[in-house]
């Protein structure tokens, strides 16, 4: 229990683990506070073969505008449709942006895709706040998997997080232990893969 003193009355206020933990207790977070060499040496070996392969196949990414945020949600419904996940509609993600834009001391919304010639391959959506960057969205096409794009995404959003005073960068989510029959295994081992602290949270209470 948390007792506080409220009016004169001493209230014994006791915490009741919530029905539903809406945001991710567990995750896994980047210190920033390192140079590039450190943190890419950090990383398992694969996540940064995956980034340098990415680069030499040609995967251009680029910081877009909230007008293209139709073309990312594109294959977000692809990415829903294959993983079983639920998604909010298009209007959800346009109104998050809009938001973001035009509220006094909000955080900066930022949309990076990632493209091989004419061919959209995967985007996420990342946050930046008082020194800290999260990443809150991925998506990812069906098609030039082998591109590995969703590692070249993380790393330039790293690399602007930086440049931007960020000091730690949060992959927002994984699954509590590295389980490999958790229908998240691969997310976890995709994330944990670029070097992070991996932490646990009590949930919401």
């Amino acid at each position: 229990c948390v007792g506080c003193v409220w009016r004169g009355y001493d209230l014994m206020t006791p915490l009741i683990k919530a029905p539903t933990t809406v945001q991710p207790p567990d995750t896994t977070i980047l210190n920033l506070q390192l140079s590039q060499e450190e943190l890419l040496a950090n990383m398992h070996k694969k996540t940064r073969y995956n980034i340098q392969l990415a680069e030499k196949k040609g995967v251009c990414i680029e910081r877009a505008g909230f007008d293209e945020l139709p073309k990312w949600y594109k294959i977000y419904q692809e990415t829903a449709a294959r993983d079983g996940i639920a998604i909010h509609n298009l209007t959800y993600y346009q109104k998050f942006f809009s938001v973001a834009d035009q509220m006094p001391r909000s955080p900066e919304a930022r949309l990076y895709l990632a493209w091989h010639e004419q061919d959209l391959l995967a985007g996420i959506i990342t946050l930046f706040y008082r020194g800290q960057a999260t990443y809150v969205y991925g998506a990812s096409g069906s098609i030039k998997r082998n591109l590995m794009a969703n590692y070249a995404l993380q790393w330039r959003a790293i690399c602007d997080a930086q440049q931007a005073g960020c000091v730690e960068y949060d992959f927002y989510g994984i699954p509590p232990q590295p389980d490999p029959q958790h229908p998240m295994a691969g997310l976890y081992q995709f994330k944990v893969g670029f070097g992070g602290q991996i932490i646990h949270r009590c949930g919401a209470w």
